[in-house]
């Protein structure tokens, strides 16, 4: 229970910098002219990197002390009891068979956006202007290249159309789906699933994914971005 507990406050607590990280200016704003508080501009990272290290250590202990554990059934006295116990078992399995799903189509969603899409995109074939990019050879080629937007003197590839209509949007929905997926194998696990196994992977895959584009976005903002 300890370590559904940590992974629970851990979750919450990469919520929050999150939260803090795109409200925070909203929710305190700075004076005219002034800039805004050192605090403010450091907790979301501090607090989404130690959320991310909490749930990580919370899915390796979920996983070390739940694999082997034996599973334990209450015999209810009551019929009404036992309907509403088989009633919450069938729930808590729903939700680990469900997590688990979503948590494997999560992870494969980033690796293969992550991993295998820069390789086949490279071996996509040349554009008829990647020797002469002028727009007038943009123009000309319309099927090709497409403006990004009126008047805005960018155009856009279809292998860049893909990455950015497509595959991005799919990237970024990876995040709340691993945690999504992971929180559901919690919930399962705390209400004690006959699908224990499933709940546990549903916990890893999803807090891996998860912690895995955390970090990589702390990365990107250790770097200097927006």
């Amino acid at each position: 229970m300890r370590w559904l507990v940590l992974w629970i406050v851990a979750a919450a607590t990469a919520a929050i910098g999150v939260l803090l990280l795109y409200l925070g200016p909203n929710l305190v704003p700075a004076g005219k002219g002034s800039a805004p508080s050192p605090l403010l501009a450091q907790a979301p990272p501090a607090l989404i990197a130690i959320g991310m290290l909490g749930v990580v250590l919370g899915a390796i202990g979920i996983a070390r002390s739940r694999w082997r554990a034996a599973t334990t059934t209450v015999d209810d006295r009551s019929s009404g009891q036992r309907s509403l116990g088989v009633r919450r078992t069938r729930l808590a399995d729903s939700a680990a068979i469900g997590g688990f799903v979503v948590a494997a189509a999560a992870l494969l969603a980033v690796i293969l956006v992550e991993l295998v899409w820069p390789i086949v995109a490279s071996t996509m074939r040349a554009g008829p202007c990647d020797q002469n990019p002028t727009v007038a050879c943009f123009r000309a080629h319309p099927d090709y290249y497409q403006e990004t937007g009126p008047g805005s003197g960018g155009y856009s590839t279809p292998v860049s159309r893909i990455g950015n209509d497509i595959l991005t949007p799919i990237l970024l929905s990876a995040w709340p789906s691993g945690l999504a997926a992971a929180a559901a194998g919690v919930i399962a696990l705390a209400a004690r699933t006959n699908r224990r196994r499933l709940a546990i992977l549903a916990v890893v895959l999803g807090t891996f994914t998860v912690a895995g584009m955390g970090l990589q976005y702390l990365a990107f903002l250790v770097s200097g971005g927006d």
